[in-house]
């Protein structure tokens, strides 16, 4: 019996033999600066903080001479000076069909408790978009029954749509009423 051994061949070529470390030089509200990182670190690179029993994910999103500065995904309580940040590998996915209709967060790990297998060919997450005249054309356009929607802003299968406000001002409402 043949097994397909791509997905265990990229999860070995993905495992890093080093790592660059440095450590945090300051600590501000959403962000901090980590000082040792700069030689090898880049915008986007992905790092991990870890101090006392807790651990910490961010993206750097400045460079300087001696510090990069980053961004985490989760707050900032109890990171102190000279905890350790490392750099981590970037970020690649390797969808499958097994994957549609999964609950994924950004980073590949799956929400809804079940396994989630590795395809054979992996991605990077960002990359450019294709040029517009390459792109497949979008379907038909959707009958939303709200007449506001699809006289100014008409949706046509297969667009991605952002649904943006503040509290209280009927997303929910919009949505449900889209939905009916």
């Amino acid at each position: 019996m043949f097994h397909d051994l791509a997905p265990l061949e990229n999860s070995i070529r993905e495992i890093r033999i080093s790592s660059r470390y440095g450590t945090v030089s300051s600590v501000e509200t959403a962000s901090l600066r980590a000082c040792g990182l700069s030689p090898d670190a880049r915008i986007g690179d992905r790092a991990m903080v870890s101090g006392r029993g807790y651990r910490a994910e961010g993206e750097v999103i400045s460079l300087g001479k001696s510090e990069v500065q980053i961004m985490l995904y989760g707050h900032t309580d109890g990171i102190t000076i000279k905890d350790s940040v490392q750099l981590l590998p970037p970020l690649s996915l390797a969808p499958e069909d097994g994957w549609r209709g999964r609950i994924i967060d950004p980073f590949g790990k799956p929400l809804d408790s079940r396994p989630l297998f590795s395809g054979g060919k992996s991605a990077a997450p960002r990359k450019a978009p294709p040029p517009a005249a390459t792109r497949r054309k979008l379907g038909d356009r959707l009958d939303t029954s709200l007449a506001v929607i699809n006289t100014i802003l008409p949706i046509v299968r297969g667009q991605r749509v952002g649904v943006f406000a503040g509290s209280g001002v009927g997303k929910s409402t919009f949505l449900a009423e889209l939905a009916r």
